[in-house]
């Protein structure tokens, strides 16, 4: 009822879905979607019946960009195609170049532990690859990783914590040779 209210915006919540149907068709309705949750494509898919009420979707990278459009054209629903908008997002680096280590070969997964994310697959990926090349460096920055240290150090990786810091965030970055996030 709100006469202010000009944009509402949401992001994998089932909540936003069942309200922006009540809301007044003057108020900007937007969800923003970082990737899909394969595979078995939750809020994804309980987005589908209120496409019709979003003024605009919007994505951070050209694969989730192509999966809702595959997804619209099975649903029948390409005439939405034109709402979904492409805003890549990115972390900033510092320009200084960063000297890459003489040692072990470092790989960086640097995120919050969310499923398209994907951290589960981090996870099984360097247990993979420590069983074929044990000198390669596995090592998980995040938020939301704490309930499951054990599980990421039983499979022989540095568990870094959430990094606030900057300056040490970057430090990491200057250690590793593929960064993941």
């Amino acid at each position: 009822k709100s006469k202010q209210l000009v944009t509402v915006f949401g992001s994998n919540a089932f909540f936003f879905y069942e309200l922006i149907p009540l809301l007044n068709d003057s108020i900007k309705k937007v969800d923003l979607v970082h990737a899909f949750s394969k595979p078995d494509y939750g809020i994804e898919m309980a987005s589908l019946p209120y496409i019709r009420y979003l003024d605009n979707r919007v994505v951070i990278n050209n694969k989730t960009l192509l999966d809702f459009k595959d997804l619209y054209l099975i649903n029948n629903l390409e005439s939405y195609y034109s709402r979904i908008l492409k805003i890549e997002n990115g972390i900033p680096v510092n320009n200084q170049k960063i000297n890459k280590p003489d040692t072990n070969f470092n790989v960086i997964f640097v995120g919050r532990w969310s499923k398209e994310k994907r951290p589960a697959l981090f996870i099984e990926i360097a247990k993979q690859v420590r069983l074929q090349i044990p000198a390669i460096n596995f090592v998980m920055v995040g938020s939301e990783m704490e309930i499951r240290g054990n599980q990421i150090e039983d499979a022989g990786i540095n568990f870094r914590g959430e990094i606030l810091d900057e300056e040490v965030l970057y430090k990491v970055y200057e250690e590793s040779h593929i960064i993941i996030n």
